[in-house]
């Protein structure tokens, strides 16, 4: 796998993931509003908090990790460094 080496940010909604056979403990993704890019949040560091927020709009820096090209193709996984609910922005 390959980890990105800068930090991106993401805006999207938090929906519900099925477990993947390569990481089987993500149960959120965020999706991307204009694409519909899916990332699958790996359940560490600030990610371990997003489990129970299903259904908010969020913006989260993360770094994203990919599969090697010989494993699934277009599977995203992020880790997250931090994030913020865009649903109680004033």
């Amino acid at each position: 796998m390959s980890l990105s080496a800068a930090p991106l940010t993401i805006r999207g909604t938090l929906v519900p993931f099925s477990p993947a056979p390569s990481d089987p403990q993500c149960r959120v993704a965020l999706e991307q509003n204009d694409t519909s890019a899916l990332f699958a949040i790996l359940p560490r560091g600030a990610g371990i908090d997003l489990d129970d927020m299903v259904g908010s709009s969020l913006e989260i820096i993360c770094t994203v990790q990919r599969p090697a090209p010989e494993e699934d193709e277009g599977a995203a996984f992020v880790h997250v460094r931090s994030y913020r609910d865009l649903d109680f922005d004033i």
